[in-house]
């Protein structure tokens, strides 16, 4: 009798375990496909579960599970995947993508430990450490703009400091990279960080104001088969979004001119939402100008 319910019960918990290999796959790329699509289980079965498989796992295979991991918020899979990735004896050489995917995570992991000073410092060492191992790997723009907007959230000046001087070497490392909209929204958002009105912070504002112009002759540059894939709504958000930055940090910066100025120019753009409105009311509150 013991033996027959243990028989019974062994049946029925394999057929309820949710299994990530259900068929044999004919091509990695069909596997990728199923694991983009259905990956629910942990690192380990992951990993006992790819041992199964008659075709072998690439890079892309693994950067799709170690991306699931980073969105789910479950690092200690991500841990595990990544060890795997990054341990040069192992099956499979990280590319750019895994280091994108894995800087993408401290932001999240930041989150929960931004007001303690130390839980921050180890996430920052984690990713001075992380660009290390990746050192022979040229960086693109999303490397760039992850790395950057990790530093501004830290809301510590020195780390500031370090996006922005990255910032600055962008072109010298690769003379193809381009500041883009992400860059500088980011970088605007770091303005806010400092209380004192420097020399620094006006010149850092000026180089905000000087990517805000190339990015809208750039955008006027274009042809109108190019701006018909993207819709004029999206086109606004993405300025409207620049715009409320620039004159959100003028208005903190003291600087009321530069924030009337920009919102002049915003208007032969696009029309102003609520939050522009509220923005500038905000602004001139903040200086007793409100009238």
């Amino acid at each position: 009798i013991f033996l027959l319910g243990y028989l019974v019960i062994n049946y029925f918990n394999k057929k309820t375990t949710k299994k990530i290999v259900e068929k044999e796959y004919k091509s990695i790329k069909e596997f990728n496909d199923y694991i983009k699509e259905n990956l629910k289980s942990s690192a380990t079965s992951v990993l006992q579960e790819i041992s199964t498989l008659k075709i072998v796992p690439n890079i892309q295979t693994y950067n799709l599970i170690l991306n699931s991991y980073v969105s789910k918020k479950s690092f200690d899979d991500v841990n595990i995947i990544s060890d795997i990735i990054l341990d040069t004896m192992g099956p499979v050489q990280p590319n750019i993508n895994t280091l994108n995917i894995l800087l993408k995570g401290l932001p999240l992991q930041l989150e929960s430990v931004v007001n303690n000073t130390n839980e921050v410092e180890l996430l920052v060492n984690k990713m001075k450490s992380l660009l290390e191992k990746f050192s022979n790997i040229d960086y693109d723009i999303v490397t760039y703009n992850t790395i950057i907007d990790f530093m501004v959230k830290t809301f510590n000046e020195e780390n500031i400091d370090y996006a922005w001087k990255l910032f600055d070497n962008i072109s010298n490392l690769n003379s193809e990279l381009k500041p883009d909209k992400y860059t500088n929204s980011t970088l605007i958002k770091s303005l806010t960080v400092y209380n004192s009105d420097s020399e620094l912070i006006q010149t850092r504002f000026s180089k905000c104001c000087e990517i805000l112009s190339i990015l809208e002759n750039e955008r006027n540059e274009k042809s109108e088969c190019e701006l018909k894939q993207k819709s004029i709504g999206e086109i606004s958000v993405d300025n409207e979004v620049i715009f409320n930055s620039l004159i959100d940090s003028s208005y903190k910066l003291g600087n009321i001119e530069k924030a009337e100025f920009l919102f002049k120019l915003m208007k032969t753009y696009l029309v102003p939402s609520k939050i522009t409105y509220s923005t500038v009311i905000k602004g001139l509150g903040q200086h007793y100008m409100l009238k």
